[in-house]
């Protein structure tokens, strides 16, 4: 293959299955992050022997990256989040999660014919053609398909769940319950927590990759011979240039490129305790308020043995946190762990994390923002993260983006090459 040097801003996940496609096809690469440090949102930290993600995360079953994972055979630990039962918040009342038909014939907030209302819905639920819902918000659809306020309430909660949105009157319901149907088939959390995957990809990667850290890239100029970026105040040259990174850092490399990205963001509680106080409720969702609990080290090699690492969230939109969040999440923790602040470690306030940086919009049609990573006007230059496209949501989106960008190039590449063997002979 004729030699091409290719660049890639922000050492995520996204930046490394863009280096691991190119290495394997033998491409120079070279990876440029800000930090010291791989994983972006990806990163686990590790304190008193905990490994506490950036508030929770899931990896889905039939989610892109996990087949990409899977497709080349980079095995990861960790287990579905099974519980003995799963409890709701509604009206400042603990009651049973209607997760499945025991919880959902034993829960008391919703009465016997929003029982069956929620019931049909969730058999059916398989069936339903997203691509006729994207143009149509949730809460429109909420409105016109259910009777109940209370089962409006409890659909949007699972969509809620499964998108890490809440932004029911811009969001599109066909994107929602496409990634509900898609969460229906499971996630996993994982063993040391999510790091485990930037660190496996890198494993991967052959010293045709070169990983330079404490890179910021301040500046970029797309030439007719190739892409000049200017890094810590060097310029360098290549053939083409991926960027892995936020909108606004997008913006600042090239303006106004990405103008109707909506982030979606979260207040998170990471708390470690010695033991968990009531192991019978691992799980836990607010209804009429958009909360979330789960122990992710019932299912995930997290700590020290028996002790507990629970993720507890407060769904923003792309609103700003409130400093009332954090008293919520520990009273949220109260309601269902009495006691444990008698058992805590460390916990950890991250008010405004970034659970995505695009919402797919029902204006566009269930876009998150960019519909596609190649840029009009601007030649060698691509951009890829959970903003882009259409089809996918989260680190599956930021997955397919780099998968299609990544073919584009390798694709353009084998066939300059197969021109000049022409030539030759």
């Amino acid at each position: 293959m004729s030699q091409k040097k290719i660049a890639v801003v922000g050492a995520g996940i996204a930046g490394l299955v863009a280096a691991h496609e190119f290495d394997k096809v033998g491409i120079q690469v070279s990876v440029f992050e800000k930090s010291s440090t791989l994983g972006g949102r990806a990163k686990t930290t590790n304190r008193d022997s905990f490994n506490m993600n950036l508030g929770p995360h899931a990896l889905y079953n039939l989610g892109a990256l996990n087949e990409y994972l899977q497709t080349n055979s980079i095995e990861l630990t960790g287990n579905f989040p099974a519980t003995k039962r799963s409890a709701a918040i509604y009206g400042d009342k603990v009651v049973d999660l209607p997760v499945d038909v025991k919880h959902l014939l034993r829960t008391k907030y919703l009465n016997i014919f929003e029982k069956l209302e929620y019931a049909k819905f969730f058999s059916e639920v398989a069936k339903i053609d997203t691509e006729k819902l994207m143009n149509t918000t949730i809460t429109d659809w909420l409105k016109n398909t259910f009777k109940s306020k209370k089962v409006r309430q409890t659909v949007e909660t699972f969509i809620r769940l499964s998108t890490y949105g809440n932004n029911p009157d811009i969001f599109s319901a066909g994107a929602g319950i496409k990634q509900l149907q898609l969460a229906l088939n499971g996630v996993r959390y994982l063993d040391g927590g999510w790091q485990k995957i930037t660190e496996a990809l890198m494993q991967r990667l052959s010293s045709n990759v070169q990983m330079h850290f404490d890179s910021a890239v301040t500046a970029l100029s797309s030439l007719r011979q190739g892409v000049t970026l200017t890094v810590n105040g060097n310029e360098e040259l290549f053939d083409a240039v991926i960027l892995c990174v936020p909108p606004n850092v997008v913006n600042s490399l090239i303006p106004g490129t990405v103008t109707d990205a909506v982030p979606s963001y979260a207040s998170c509680l990471d708390v470690c305790l010695k033991k968990l106080p009531n192991p019978n409720t691992t799980f836990a969702l607010g209804i009429d308020e958009p909360l979330y609990l789960s122990v992710h080290s019932a299912a995930a090699n997290l700590g020290p043995t028996g002790s507990a690492m629970i993720h507890v969230a407060y769904y923003c939109g792309s609103n700003q946190s409130e400093p009332s969040h954090e008293a919520r999440l520990e009273k949220m923790l109260d309601q269902l762990q009495p006691g444990w602040r008698e058992q805590l470690v460390y916990k950890r306030f991250l008010p405004h994390m970034a659970a995505s940086f695009g919402t797919p919009l029902a204006k566009l049609s269930g876009s998150p923002g960019l519909e596609s990573p190649v840029l009009k006007g601007i030649e060698n230059v691509y951009v890829c993260g959970d903003f882009i496209g259409k089809g996918h949501q989260l680190v599956d989106c930021a997955t397919q983006s780099v998968l299609d960008v990544t073919e584009i190039i390798i694709n353009c590449t084998q066939n300059l090459d197969d021109k000049l063997v022409v030539l030759k002979s």
